[in-house]
């Protein structure tokens, strides 16, 4: 299993910089996922550590050992992308021991090895078929073998996925991150889909522009976003208030257009400008109102039947809120007359700019 690491590692494209002096450290048998905008640099950021392509500064390592000038077929990496590379004139079972193959091993050696990972893969396969006979699931998964049997303990995935459909996919993220764990490999899985990410990383890395915004556990993005464009990019929809803190003390009282909003002080001072984000389903409607901190009169003013939720746009004094709820906490017609209880919120220190660029993905 090793560990990748990258040390201060800019690569450009012209005058497009496509990683912008990153640096990133992934343990051993780790399942990260890597997660931005289109044009972020994912791509580029599979391809340095592949060897692909060749960085303009900085440091790859690969188990500690520098691997900057160390040829692609040198470095055990499995590439996996979204068009899947399968050789459309060869049978199933000779593109899965393709790559024993090509390294000189015998055809019974190479036979041993694919019979081997193949069972430890609980993958059931039509050895005789063509690729095209087979659907999109079954074709990457041959593909996953293929590279696992080429003796690859790191895995590189570029949207894997991407080309698969929805109901598929979903139940393929969980197989593949099952066969990682059980084969011990270290894969680095490039995605779009932040739903995906979410369920099967061990770890994030949230890129825009060419650098990492946030590098953690679901958890930590999700519940400590590090800036207001993470707080966006993961777990979706977020309410963007700019306001100044009122006063401070073990409540921080901010008051944003004349809302007051007491929330937990995590070190802001009074006068300080801030940006308060809050997540659509931090926000629970109410047709009685409620005891406690942040608790508003407001008025539904549109409703979205997301099938398990209910997705409202609400007025609290002028300002739009979005709110998202469970179908069974009760469902509120437009026009409604409601109380709106804020029950979490992130506070960010305000950077100068105008918030549409602080959260924008280019």
């Amino acid at each position: 299993m090793p560990k990748v690491k990258l040390v201060n590692v800019t690569k450009r494209y012209g005058e497009i910089i496509a990683l912008d002096d990153i640096s990133v450290e992934i343990d051993d048998g780790e399942y990260v996922c890597v997660v931005g905008p289109s044009g972020c640099g994912k791509s580029t950021f599979l391809k340095v550590i592949a060897g692909i392509v060749k960085p303009e500064k900085g440091e790859i390592y690969i188990d500690d050992v520098l691997v900057n000038d160390l040829p692609v077929r040198e470095r055990r990496i499995g590439f996996v992308m979204q068009d899947i590379l399968l050789f459309p004139h060869m049978i199933v079972w000779e593109n899965v021991i393709y790559g024993p193959l090509v390294q000189t091993a015998s055809y019974a050696k190479a036979e041993k090895i694919g019979s081997s990972v193949v069972q430890e893969m609980a993958l059931t396969l039509r050895k005789s078929a063509l690729p095209q006979e087979l659907s999109r699931g079954v074709q990457q998964k041959v593909a996953i073998a293929r590279a696992v049997i080429s003796g690859a303990n790191l895995l590189l995935l570029d949207e894997p996925l991407g080309s698969i459909d929805p109901r598929a996919a979903k139940m393929l993220r969980i197989e593949l991150r099952n066969l990682v764990k059980d084969l011990k490999l270290t894969a680095i899985h490039v995605t779009h889909n932040q739903e995906e990410a979410m369920s099967i990383a061990d770890k994030i890395v949230v890129m825009r522009k060419g650098r990492i915004e946030q590098y953690g556990t679901p958890g930590e993005l999700y519940y400590k976003p590090a800036n207001p464009f993470v707080a966006r990019f993961i777990g979706g929809e977020t309410n963007f208030l700019e306001g100044v803190v009122a006063s401070s003390g073990s409540l921080l009282e901010v008051d944003v257009e004349g809302l007051i909003f007491k929330l937990k002080n995590t070190g802001f001072r009074k006068g300080e400008r801030v940006i308060v984000a809050i997540r659509p389903e931090h926000i629970k409607l109410s047709s009685t109102k409620t005891a406690g901190e942040n608790v508003f009169s407001a008025k539904v003013k549109e409703v979205n039947f997301l099938g398990l939720t209910y997705r409202y746009l609400i007025e609290i004094d002028g300002l739009e809120f979005v709110v998202k709820q469970l179908r069974h906490a009760g469902v509120y017609k437009r026009n409604s007359e409601v109380y709106a209880v804020v029950r979490d919120a992130h506070i960010f220190k305000h950077p100068g700019l105008n918030i549409k660029e602080v959260i924008s993905y280019e």
